[in-house]
């Protein structure tokens, strides 16, 4: 049950540098030309995918797929 004035309502968005990142590329890819045909075809968040920096701790990344002829800069 919900009460209307209750601490913590209406929820309030977080902003986290993940939310940022997801944000911009998904500016980028909106700003494509309409023949480059770039999907994302793979996210992984939160760790668990084996992928390590230079430090040792686990990384989020995104794998893009272009379904196009031709290469296309994303960045």
């Amino acid at each position: 049950m919900l009460t209307i004035g209750h601490e913590g309502w209406p929820p309030q968005p977080v902003v986290t540098m993940r939310s940022i990142k997801a944000v911009i590329l998904l500016g980028v890819l909106m700003a494509l030309p309409a023949s480059a045909r770039v999907y994302i075809n793979e996210i992984m968040a939160l760790g668990g995918g084996g992928v390590v920096d230079e430090a040792g701790e686990e990384e989020d990344w995104i794998e893009l797929y272009n379904d196009g002829e031709e290469g296309v800069d994303v960045g």
